[in-house]
């Protein structure tokens, strides 16, 4: 009986040490995610004269000015284009205000539209934006969002699209 009760025991021990050991701290801990949906809906950055409207499925359009082969921005030598995209979040590893840009290119226009002289020159322009990571960090009670990324690409990402962006209301 005694070898009978030993055995019990021990398994008994095994069995809890297991749980314990699977029950162990997380090293990795999940990060609570800004809930995205606020970012659904037209957003203006004044300074720069972008707009950004972002659908329910997080595809977006945005609205702004090329840079002139001399590199400004500046008056009559900005010409207007129009980029379209998508917004990952769901994309593992990224912070609670983090979004991959997918499949970012060039609205398809037609040669009457304002757009047509800009987005030609932005076809390559784009390429250092596709799975570009950006953090658009909520402000002012979610009715403004401050767009950033990082690195060398970041940095002509923000020449573009960087800053503050305030949610128009219909």
């Amino acid at each position: 009986m005694s070898t009978k009760i030993f055995k019990i025991i021990s398994s008994f021990i095994i069995i809890s040490a297991l749980f314990f050991i699977g029950c162990g701290d997380d090293k990795n801990p999940r990060i609570e995610r800004t809930d995205p949906s606020f970012l659904i809906g037209t957003w203006v950055n004044e300074i720069r004269g972008v707009t950004f409207t972002i659908n329910a499925n997080y595809s977006f359009i945005c609205n702004l000015s090329t840079i002139e082969p001399d590199g400004s921005l500046e008056g009559d030598d900005a010409i207007p284009a129009q980029v379209q995209g998508n917004l990952d979040y769901k994309t593992s590893g990224l912070g609670p205000n983090d979004f991959v840009l997918r499949n970012m290119r060039p609205t398809d226009v037609d040669e009457d539209s304002p757009f047509f002289e800009g987005n030609d020159r932005l076809v390559e322009l784009l390429k250092p934006f596709d799975n570009l990571m950006a953090i658009l960090s909520p402000k002012e009670n979610y009715t403004q969002f401050e767009f950033d990324a990082q690195g060398n690409a970041g940095m002509l990402a923000n020449l573009f699209f960087g800053g503050i962006y305030t949610k128009q209301v219909k």
